[in-house]
């Protein structure tokens, strides 16, 4: 960008003082000889930081601001406008020499001050320090190569921490990182890939992304890799090799790793139940700030399990664990104050806390919000109910989903119905809702004016409804001579529809 901006200003030189007057297009042609004759400068020196060649560089004049977008954007949207700004870097510079005329104007010496800011590359705003980097300018320094930048902006993105977070963002961020080698960041794009958050949710690249960063050393991401295992995530089942990755990952330090390894002590998998030596790693977990591991603390706590039940104890890691970012202890605050476990029960107050642990991307908080916002717990508002439904939906709630798809079609949602509507059920069947399935297969097999139709569509939904037990699914496949399960096949013939 400064090579550009230098560009930009010697342009603006090449021109000299013809009878007093500054003429941009002149040359040192003669006119009347008809050959090239280049004039002798008076003078030709480069220009330097500290003056010492007498033309000293300037900074504070000018500065080039990334354009910062303010909306979601796709993955693919996003690697666009960044190329499209990387590519203006590339443009070779010429030589930041500063060509002065004897007898030049005002404009002429103007220009010789814009050159001299341009070519510096020193800070752009004045002061005694440096002063700190905007979004924008921290995403260009990402693009020139600053990996540092990319983690920084892509963790304020991707973790909530900004204003106007923003996932697909934070995974081009991510992207760029792990591309110039930064492990760390190709572990977070990876959970990003298994969550679907600002990506299409692909498990298959979430498991190479956070496996080849755990074998460059990165222990978080082994404890990443373990949570595949553990849920049987694009990978075959695997507890023991669950507690093998979160072990070493624990014995490392890391945070997430001593968490993960805590709920199977407290769940009693793999292992025998011990609820001890699961306080213990969720203690240390929370004394390294990590908000998940301060909730299943007041859990502890608030169960007793052990340790000894201490309501007050439970609701001061809940508060930490809400204070460091963390959905679920947010949530789980607001149902204590809910049921008025030692604290005086308060809808007021457990609205507040669940409201907060859905702005943190807890689906379920989202939901429990909308339902407390549609039956009245708080000040009902149809509006804001309806958006903490949308939202559940996007974080994966699939009940949600077919919440809103019903809103849709009822009309309720303005401009909802048709791509919207399927949008949504499409989100649903992901989750797990098998009507969510079939009502998006029918939608695709009828068509719409606005939803085309499409068979292909249709056909994949409703064999998923349809495994997934719903008998009209099966019923519809059957015509086309699909293979359904023969126990739903035989229970889907028209006279049990």
């Amino acid at each position: 960008m400064l090579a550009h901006g230098c560009n930009l200003a010697y342009d603006a030189l090449m021109g000299m003082m013809i009878d007093g007057v500054w003429q941009p297009e002149a040359n040192d042609a003669d006119p009347t000889g008809g050959r090239f004759v280049r004039a002798t400068a008076q003078f030709r020196h480069v220009i330097t930081p500290d003056g010492s060649t007498g033309f000293r560089a300037e900074s504070g004049r000018f500065r080039h601001p990334m354009p910062v977008r303010r909306r979601t954007r796709t993955l693919s949207e996003a690697r666009s406008s960044m190329a499209e700004l990387a590519a203006t870097t590339r443009r070779p510079a010429r030589p930041c020499i500063a060509r002065h005329r004897e007898g030049a104007s005002r404009v002429g010496l103007a220009a010789l001050f814009v050159l001299a800011a341009a070519c510096s590359g020193a800070a752009v705003d004045a002061g005694d320090g440096p002063a700190p980097l905007d979004d924008s300018a921290v995403e260009f320094a990402c693009l020139r190569g600053d990996v540092a930048r990319c983690v920084q902006l892509g963790d304020r993105f991707g973790e909530g921490k900004h204003a106007d977070a923003d996932p697909g963002r934070a995974a081009v961020l991510y992207e760029q990182a792990c591309g110039a080698g930064d492990r760390p960041s190709c572990g977070k794009l990876g959970r990003m890939y298994r969550l679907g958050l600002g990506v299409p949710r692909d498990l298959t690249r979430a498991i190479d992304l956070v496996s080849q960063a755990c074998k460059a050393g990165d222990v978080t991401s082994c404890a990443q890799w373990g949570t595949h295992y553990e849920a049987g995530l694009g990978t075959g089942k695997n507890l023991g090799l669950a507690l093998r990755l979160y072990k070493s990952s624990c014995d490392a330090g890391d945070a997430l790793g001593c968490n993960n390894l805590g709920s199977l002590y407290a769940d009693g998998r793999e292992f025998s139940q011990d609820y001890t030596k699961a306080t213990e790693l969720f203690a240390f977990s929370c004394n390294k700030d990590y908000a998940p591991g301060c909730a299943n603390l007041g859990n502890l706590y608030e169960s007793g399990r052990g340790v000894s039940q201490n309501l007050q104890m439970a609701v001061r890691y809940y508060e930490r664990s809400c204070d460091l970012g963390g959905g679920s202890g947010c949530f789980l605050l607001g149902l204590v104050h809910q049921k008025g476990l030692g604290l005086g029960a308060s809808n007021a107050k457990a609205y507040q806390s669940i409201q907060r642990a859905c702005d943190s991307g807890h689906a379920t908080a989202c939901a429990f919000a909308a339902t407390m916002l549609e039956h009245g717990a708080v000040a009902a508002d149809p509006r804001k109910a309806r958006i903490n439904r949308e939202r559940a939906c996007m974080f994966g709630h699939g009940p949600s989903c077919v919440t809103v798809a019903d809103l849709c079609e009822g009309g309720q949602v303005p401009g909802c119905a048709g791509v919207r509507q399927v949008q949504f059920l499409v989100r649903g069947c992901a989750a797990g809702q098998t009507m969510a399935c079939l009502r998006a297969g029918d939608l695709f097999a009828v068509g719409r004016a606005d939803l085309p139709k499409d068979a292909a569509r249709a056909e994949q939904l409703l064999r998923k409804a349809c495994s997934g037990g719903e008998k009209l699914a099966c019923a519809q496949l059957r015509p086309r001579g699909d293979t359904v399960p023969t126990d739903l096949a035989r229970d889907a013939s028209p006279a049990t529809r």
